[in-house]
Order: C-alpha cells, then structure tokens, then sequence
C-alpha cells in the first residue's frame, strides 16, 4: 500500500488502522506525504508503517525502489 496522510475522504492512518485491524501486518505500507512532525513519524511508526517518504525530498525514481525493496522481503 502506498498512501498520503492527507486525502479526500478518509486520513491515510485511519485507512491504515482498518486495514491492519482487518489483515494485521501481512501487507508492507508506504506513506509518501509532506507532513514532516513528530506526532505524524509516532503515528506511522505504531502502525508498523515499513517507510515514510516525504513528497519533497523523494523522486518517483526512489518511490519505485522501495517498493521493489519491500516486494523482496
């Protein structure tokens, strides 16, 4: 799963929460957003979120390698 923390209709974490309340930890996750707070890092790490990514400081080329990263383990 790749998500933003802010989004339309539901808040990344929040659809992180349901989907780990539904699947557990068998997916990897990747949150690629521009929030760059203690209280958002805190958030993903709870969640066993695998990499935070922010939007300003992340090609597409290293979005693209760590998912492969991820798929690999």
């Amino acid at each position: 799963l790749v998500t933003d923390v802010i989004m339309p209709k539901i808040n990344g974490f929040d659809l992180i929460q349901k989907l780990r309340a539904k699947y557990g930890t068998k997916f990897k996750v990747i949150v690629l957003t521009n929030l760059d707070n203690p209280p958002d890092q805190e958030m993903a790490k709870s969640l066993e979120v695998d990499a935070l990514l922010l939007k300003s400081n992340t090609s597409l080329r290293s979005v693209e390698q760590k998912v492969a990263e991820l798929l690999r383990k």
